[in-house]
C-alpha cells in the first residue's frame, strides 16, 4: 500500500526519491587519528586484563565442601567418592544394588529401581573418567 506524506514546504524542485523512501546515510571513512586511539584503547585493555589474571585466580574462592575430587573404583565392585572436605562414601556393588531393588512391591517401582540404579552407576563412570581428564591423568 503506497503512503502519501504531506510536504512541510513548497515543492520547488523534482523529488530524488520517493516519500516513502527514508534517506540513505553515506558511510564515511574514520579519520586516522580516531583509529589509532581505538587501537592504544583496545591494546591497553588487554594489557591490563592479562596482568590482572594471575591476581583473579589467586582469589578464587574455595569450593563447596561436598565438591566431589575423586572417585575410586568400578560398578561391579563399588564406587569410592572423595569429597573436598576428606569425607568419603562408598557405594554398594551394582548386583546388590539391583538386587535390592527387588524389594519394591510395584513392578513399577522395581523398574523405576533399576533405571536408577544403573543410571547412577554410569555416571559415576563418567565422572571418574572425566576427573582424569581434568588432572590429565588420563590415558
Amino acid at each position: 500500500m503506497h503512503v502519501t506524506q504531506p510536504l512541510t514546504r513548497p515543492l520547488t524542485q523534482p523529488l530524488t526519491r520517493p516519500l516513502n523512501q527514508p534517506h540513505r546515510r553515506v558511510l564515511r571513512r574514520p579519520r586516522p587519528g580516531v583509529s589509532a586511539l581505538a587501537g592504544l584503547l583496545a591494546g591497553g585493555l588487554l594489557v591490563g586484563v592479562a596482568h590482572a589474571g594471575p591476581a583473579v585466580r589467586a582469589t578464587a574462592p574455595e569450593p563447596a565442601p561436598d565438591t566431589v575430587v575423586r572417585v575410586t573404583g568400578d560398578a561391579q565392585n563399588g564406587f569410592g567418592i572423595l569429597h573436598y572436605d576428606g569425607t568419603s562414601e562408598f557405594t554398594a556393588r551394582q548386583g546388590v544394588a539391583i538386587d535390592e531393588c527387588n524389594t519394591f512391591p510395584a513392578k513399577i517401582g522395581r523398574a523405576r529401581c533399576r533405571v536408577h540404579v544403573k543410571t547412577r552407576y554410569a555416571e559415576l563412570a563418567a565422572l571418574k573418567q572425566a576427573l582424569k581428564w581434568a588432572k590429565g591423568e588420563a590415558s
